[in-house]
């Protein structure tokens, strides 16, 4: 059982002792030669009883069970994360963040995987336990740096142009302590909004007119501060990935907000466009989205087990396309 699926393979013989017949997936080829299980056409079941309920005793129990104690913990934190991977890694992470004290500095994390896990660069090396951070912190309000473009005049009461910083810089950055105070700046005239999951698709977009924001994955507070402080007649488009991750960030900025935004990409601008994707690594639920807009997406990308990024859709659009069609929703 090879490491990287362990936890994936435990879940799917899990099932199997549950429902006795499921889909055949490659994670279980290993038992079928052994002998433990038989496959039937795109079925599998169980052949012999002893042997998996072995397996999951002395290999998967362990696994299960921390599985179960680190999504517990998460809800507690106000996390709504399911653990795919590294199920003893995330129950490690979890209950260090459940005791931290408060929020740290910006390069904390690199200390905390060096303490639970021997390497300062294993958080970000792993997408699930850097979600869990990012999140955390985001809601426990580590507001982070706020990245911004900014295509028309937002000035701040001492008289700095966001826009000429732009034109100057290519971008504003605005770290923790300056990102908080955010009624400094004169963002009245506005009327559109675009934040972007990803860093690339955000350095390499412009827009007619208007901010572009990075939310630097998981948006932190002061990404969801500034969306607050929009006036009401401001349009926000959100340019994400198609993912599991990708709507649920966006939705997690409007319940934050309480902003309604608009999707982008559009499941109309998908059906029209043809983008690779690539093999959905985890099953779409499209019931767990508040907004119907995202469970429409979630079923597209359900019906033909697929993602895409950000990045995809860059590569696939010319830039000025891409911009009409954000800005048009469609």
């Amino acid at each position: 059982m090879g490491a990287r699926c362990l936890l994936k393979t435990c879940l799917r013989l899990r099932d199997l002792q549950e429902q006795q017949t499921i889909r055949h997936t490659s994670l279980l080829d290993e038992y079928v030669w052994a002998g433990i299980l038989e496959r039937t056409g795109n079925l599998v079941k169980i052949k012999d009883q002893d042997a998996l309920r072995d397996i999951l005793d002395v290999q998967c129990a362990g696994l299960l069970r921390d599985k179960a104690e680190a999504e517990r913990l998460l809800q507690e934190l106000g996390l709504d994360i399911a653990i795919t991977a590294l199920p003893r890694e995330a129950l490690l992470l979890a209950r260090a963040l459940r005791s931290a004290p408060a929020i740290p500095e910006r390069a904390w994390h690199q200390q905390l995987s060096a303490e639970l896990f021997g390497d300062s660069k294993f958080l970000q090396k792993h997408h699930l336990l850097l979600r869990i951070y990012s999140q955390w912190r985001a809601n426990a309000g580590g507001s982070g740096e706020l990245r911004i473009k900014a295509f028309e005049t937002v000035q701040h009461e001492q008289g700095l142009d966001l826009l000429q910083v732009t034109v100057c810089c290519g971008q504003a950055v605005l770290d923790a302590v300056h990102a908080s105070g955010l009624q400094h700046w004169d963002f009245s005239r506005l009327d559109l909004v675009v934040t972007c999951e990803n860093l690339s698709p955000f350095l390499q977009l412009d827009l007619p007119r208007g901010l572009l924001v990075s939310t630097s994955g998981y948006a932190g507070g002061a990404v969801n501060n500034l969306l607050r402080g929009l006036p009401d007649s401001c349009r926000w488009v959100h340019f994400g990935d198609l993912d599991p991750d990708g709507l649920f960030i966006f939705e997690r900025m409007q319940q934050t907000t309480g902003r309604d935004g608009r999707f982008f990409p559009t499941v109309s601008f998908l059906g029209e466009t043809d983008l690779p994707g690539y093999p959905a690594k985890r099953t779409w639920e499209p019931e767990r989205y508040v907004s119907e807009q995202a469970r429409e997406l979630a079923r597209w990308g359900a019906e033909r087990n697929l993602y895409v990024e950000q990045e995809t859709i860059m590569a696939a659009v010319n830039g000025p396309a891409l911009t009409l069609r954000l800005l048009k929703g469609q």
